[in-house]
């Protein structure tokens, strides 16, 4: 949230829990309740995650990977990336799909399929199974001076069909 305290991110992507929840730092840091954070942080959700039909195109591994990213896109704020191992969205059974959502000194929620000005980007698995969905920070690795991020598809099989659940 820029106030030169570190916040952290929690991800629940489970059957019955889909979200990413960011708690701001403080330097007196008292017990937070997840279910009403009131000025400590703020909920990225996916409401089609808890949609448990077929039309959805989305599933319920939302916030099975979560992390703090840097300022991927340059406002002063750090930015967040949110896995799900199981999206469908491009077409693709099980792809996955990772959301770039923008850091925020607000405490309102996010949601990713309907404030697209709160999302900057998505990448999506490139095959049916690839399950693109972990995330972690990398830093700078190429000295651009913008954050970059590491993504994993843990099942995908980049050399073809013959290797079984090679991952990248």
């Amino acid at each position: 949230n820029g106030d030169g305290i570190d916040d952290f991110v929690l991800g629940a992507g489970s059957r019955g829990y889909q979200q990413a929840t960011v708690i701001f730092g403080a330097r007196d840091f008292s017990p937070v309740d997840l279910d009403f954070l009131g000025t400590r942080g703020f909920v990225i959700e996916d409401p089609g995650a808890a949609d448990k039909t077929t039309a959805d195109n989305s599933t319920d591994n939302f916030g099975y990977s979560v992390a703090a990213v840097g300022d991927i896109d340059g406002d002063g704020l750090d930015d967040i990336a949110v896995g799900d191992i199981l999206a469908d969205y491009n077409g693709r059974t099980n792809s996955g799909r990772v959301w770039i959502v923008k850091g925020q000194t607000s405490v309102r929620t996010v949601n990713v399929q309907t404030d697209a000005g709160r999302v900057i980007r998505t990448i999506d698995g490139a095959a049916a199974q690839d399950r693109l969905g972990t995330v972690s920070s990398a830093g700078d690795v190429n000295g651009d001076g913008t954050a970059d991020l590491l993504v994993s598809a843990y099942t995908a099989a980049p050399w073809g069909a013959d290797v079984s659940s090679a991952g990248t």
